[in-house]
């Protein structure tokens, strides 16, 4: 099972050793799965959820929030970490989270730091274009 966002254990990073695909189900199975909200009803759930987010004080002077005059689906809750502000690294900053019992996540990681796509096209950190060729001859 994946637990990127249990408490069991803080993950900081993930990686992608094989490609694969992402299976997004449709309204029915979901709903024989148990979950009986409707996508309005989850977006209002969603919306409620980031306002209160959004709401709630203080908001520290380290993190920048979206806006809730934004037209968005608030799947996920983004905040920007002001780096100047910080005196510690993103990563302490999200042990220190994570201590407090608040889930956080970097959500993207860039494809040249996964182990398939710098091994498979040869990315690698300052790298702007995958070689012409794969080292393979694919």
């Amino acid at each position: 099972m994946w637990d990127r966002y249990t408490r069991a254990r803080l993950r900081l990073k993930y990686d992608v050793v094989a490609p694969g695909y992402k299976y997004n189900l449709t309204t029915s199975p979901r709903r024989s799965g148990g979950c009986s909200l409707t996508g309005r009803e989850l977006l209002s759930k969603r919306t409620a959820i980031a306002r209160r987010y959004l709401a709630a004080p203080p908001r520290p002077a380290v993190l920048s929030m979206p806006s809730d005059a934004e037209s968005h689906a608030w799947h996920l809750f983004i905040v920007r970490l002001r780096e100047e502000a910080l005196t510690i690294d993103r990563d302490r900053f999200m042990e220190e989270l994570y201590a407090r019992g608040i889930g956080a996540s970097v959500h993207f990681i860039s494809l040249h730091l996964m182990s398939y796509y710098r091994d498979r096209y040869g990315l690698s950190p300052g790298t702007s274009q995958p070689p012409a060729t794969h080292p393979s001859g694919a």
